[in-house]
């Protein structure tokens, strides 16, 4: 895509192109990182297209996700106005009123995985 197309996608689909170049980057550091520990094979030509064949497995993709991030992990059930949360170690618990999550009246996971208490 050009420049004036790039931009203008991200326009109409409000995206920031410099965050999606951001992302970019850190996707291919990512695989950089992957090939210096041994994970993927250095001779390689494009890595993580090669190696993302479970990416479609949207189970599997959550469970990697909920184990890379336990024990930030918490269940969720369905409410009137909001989900409820609750955590192993703290109980019941409520996101920021800030976040996106906040209220939100239920997910379509039982467990959701987050960054910070």
């Amino acid at each position: 895509m050009a420049g004036q197309g790039r931009r203008d996608y991200c326009w109409r689909n409000y995206l920031s192109g410099n965050t999606l170049e951001m992302m970019s980057d850190m996707r291919r550091q990512f695989a950089e990182l992957l090939q210096t520990a041994g994970f993927i094979d250095d001779k390689c030509p494009r890595p993580l297209e090669a190696h993302g064949q479970h990416a479609r497995n949207h189970t599997l993709v959550k469970a990697v996700l909920a184990a890379g991030m336990f024990p930030n992990v918490a269940t969720t059930k369905p409410g009137k106005r909001e989900a409820k949360w609750h955590t192993i170690e703290d109980g019941k618990v409520k996101p920021h009123p800030s976040s996106v999550n906040s209220f939100v009246s239920g997910f379509p996971a039982r467990w959701i995985v987050y960054n910070q208490k």
